[in-house]
């Protein structure tokens, strides 16, 4: 029966810079829908050369972890191996659980708790 099951990774629409969104919202060279709060994608090499980088390292991710879709959902964790981007000149800022993780930087792969350290 594991042949019907497949694998997804849910991640942060944070890790999408503005030409990941641009792509997304095209479709061009992706096969993905748009969902309520961000994006369903299939994991695949095609079209890799005109694919934005964002996106690749999150497909590279998913293929890491063996998972042949990926949801991106403004509600998911910022996962700590991706970079992830700011697109309104500000802080980068995600609530999940009562906390809030914050980076000041516009492109960074570190971040710092809000309120104390990270949870155990």
């Amino acid at each position: 029966m594991a042949e019907f099951v497949r694998k997804f990774l849910d991640i942060s629409t944070a890790h999408v810079d503005q030409a990941g969104i641009d792509e997304l919202d095209e479709g061009h060279n992706l096969s993905c829908s748009k969902t309520q709060f961000g994006w369903w994608l299939w994991v695949s090499d095609e079209g890799e050369n005109d694919t934005p980088k964002c996106i690749r390292d999150i497909f590279d991710l998913a293929t890491a972890l063996d998972c042949d879709y990926v949801q991106l959902d403004c509600d998911a964790m910022i996962h700590p191996s991706l970079p992830y981007y700011d697109l309104d000149g500000g802080c980068v800022e995600v609530c999940f659980g009562g906390l809030s993780l914050t980076s000041k930087s516009k492109y960074t792969h570190k971040a710092e708790w809000m309120f104390g350290p990270p949870p155990k």
